[in-house]
Formats: C-alpha cells, structure tokens, sequence
C-alpha cells in the first residue's frame, strides 16, 4: 500500500489528524524530509474540501451522459486517464482552517506547513492548459498515422504476429532484429552436454523433460501431442524444442518469439536462414 493511501485510509476511519504527523515521524528514515511530502498527502484527499466542491473538482474532464453534443475523443481520453484521480477524496470533511491548525501543530518545527498549503492551494487554482485535450488527440493521431504507414509495409507488426507468419510475409525491421538477436542463443542450446546427455536417454525421458522444465509457454493438448510425436519419430527435431526449456524468458516479446518458433514450422525454418545484417 503507498503513502498516500496510508494516508487516506488513516482520514477515512476518522483518526486525528495532529496525531497522523506524529505517527508518520516513526516511519521516516533518519533525515528524510517527509513533511511536506505529508502536507501535501493530507491535501490530495481532499478532507478539506464539502461534498459539492469535491463534485465539482475536476469538472473540466467529466462528461455528461445526457448531453446532447457528443465529445470528441479527446475529451474522452481525458476522462479515461485523468478521472480516476478523484477517487483518490474520501468521504470525510475537515474545514481548512482546522487542518491548517492541525498539520501546523503536528508539524512544528519541521516544515511551514501553512506555505506548502498555499503553494498547494495557488498549483490547483492555477489555469490548465487550453491546449491538453488537442495535444493528447494530436499525439494519438500522429501514433495512428505511423501505424497505418507501418501496416501497409509490412504484415508482421509485433512479435506476436509472428505465430501466424506464412512464406513471403514482410517482417517489420524492429521485429526482425528481435528475432535476430534471438538466434545465438537459441541455436547454441543444442551443442551442450546437457543436451547431448538427454539425445542420449529414450524419447520418453525427452518429453517428460520438456513437459517439466517448460516454464513459460501456455500450449495446448493439441501442441503438446505435435511435439511429443516429433521427438518420437525425428529424434534431431529435440533441438527445436529443447531451448523452450533451457531459456529464461523475461519478457513478452521472448516468450511470442519462442511460443512462434515452436509452433510455426514455416517460420522455424525461416529463422534458421535469416540474413545476419539485411532486413528479411
């Protein structure tokens, strides 16, 4: 839970808030200056302000389900990221006066806390900016422009797309490099000792060993009885599969790169004769 919630959760119960500067002195680290971070936490609740200014608060990204004017999608967006910040006042009134008197007393000596509210107070009442709304639509435009520009050059967009490559299909540069940075280690998997070990033991023990060391690939009955029938019948294609087991994959793009790869066999034998330096 963050600080801030701490402290929301502390107003919220009713608790006084005087001793909430006390308490918060125990969690502080040995000169941290946690005073005016607690001024301002106590003021983004919100206890100080009624149940119609906190309504109000935040109006210029609501919308209204009656209006007969529709809004554009910038306004929209706003209301989808800014709007989930007035979650953040709780249902409890404090006039200002007294928190002032409260967080002065409770932080004596520590912070000026009546200065961190004004600045507080002045930051809030400042003007937004007129433009905010047409930015973000401008950004998200612009985004938008560059996919559609990207879509029509290329059909593999994302490593993702790569589990439904067919022969010939334009991969995007940034995806194909992944795969290119992939290859090394995926294809220096199958010379070691471990590996020569289990080619070694029958194809059982192969399999059992894939099913328990798989660790990041969801697959389905359906793919697991492909792969256990091809290390039955073509023992060499234990190589494919091997890595599956072997890699740690800490990131998405890696595990749709290796899910691809082990499921995609037109793709499989394209990575294995990618160019090193050219775009496929």
């Amino acid at each position: 839970m963050s600080f801030e919630t701490n402290v929301q959760q502390y107003l919220l119960w009713g608790f006084d808030l005087r001793e909430l500067c006390g308490l918060a002195a125990f969690a502080a680290k040995d000169g941290e200056a946690y005073g005016e971070t607690l001024v301002e936490a106590v003021m983004d609740t919100g206890v100080y302000l009624t149940a119609s200014e906190s309504q109000e608060d935040g109006a210029d990204f609501a919308i209204d389900p009656q209006a007969e004017t529709p809004y554009g999608v910038g306004r929209l967006l706003l209301q989808f990221l800014f709007g989930p910040a007035r979650n953040r006042y709780i249902d409890r009134y404090i006039p200002l006066e007294q928190v002032r008197a409260a967080l002065a007393a409770g932080l004596h000596g520590v912070c000026d806390t009546d200065a961190v509210i004004d600045r507080y107070l002045a930051d809030k009442a400042a003007p937004k900016e007129p433009q905010q709304a047409g930015g973000l639509q401008a950004k998200l435009l612009a985004r938008r422009a560059a996919w559609q520009k990207d879509a029509a050059q290329y059909d593999i967009l994302h490593p993702e797309q790569l589990l439904g490559y067919h022969a010939g299909d334009r991969i995007h540069p940034d995806v194909a490099h992944k795969l290119r940075q992939f290859r090394p280690f995926f294809c220096s998997l199958p010379t070691g000792q471990a590996y020569q070990g289990l080619m070694k033991q029958p194809a059982q023990q192969r399999r059992r060993w894939l099913a328990k060391n798989n660790r990041h690939l969801i697959l389905r009955d359906s793919d697991w009885a492909h792969i256990f029938e091809q290390v039955e019948q073509t023992p060499d294609t234990f190589a494919r599969y091997y890595p599956m087991g072997r890699l740690e994959l800490n990131s998405d793009d890696a595990i749709e790169i290796m899910r691809s790869l082990v499921l995609n066999d037109v793709l499989y034998a394209f990575f294995l004769t990618m160019p090193e330096d050219a775009e496929p």
